[in-house]
């Protein structure tokens, strides 16, 4: 996994060029968001880009955002990330 340098959104595998033959097209990592592309090396970036864990999600799926930090910059253990769990709860 690749992130853009600009903005830190996560960059995608794009494949460009006229050929029909996806083979023949060169990959670029791009952004989304910003645009930013660069080249793809086979050597380097192979395996960057491959999806291991697909997770499955109903339109019932809530994602927590943390506008503040309560860790005030320190390192935080497993006691303290269990502590917070209730932060991250369905209310059904």
């Amino acid at each position: 996994m690749e992130f853009c340098p600009q903005c830190d959104n996560m960059l995608s595998v794009v494949r460009k060029g006229k050929n029909k033959e996806k083979k023949d097209r060169k990959k670029y990592w791009k952004c989304s968001s910003c645009g930013y592309e660069r080249a793809y090396d086979d050597i380097t970036d192979k395996g960057k880009a491959i999806i291991k864990e697909t997770i499955n999600r109903t339109n019932k799926d809530k994602t927590a955002i943390v506008l503040t930090s309560t860790t005030n910059g320190r390192n935080v253990g497993e006691d303290f990330r269990e502590s917070e769990e209730w932060r991250f709860e369905q209310n059904e």
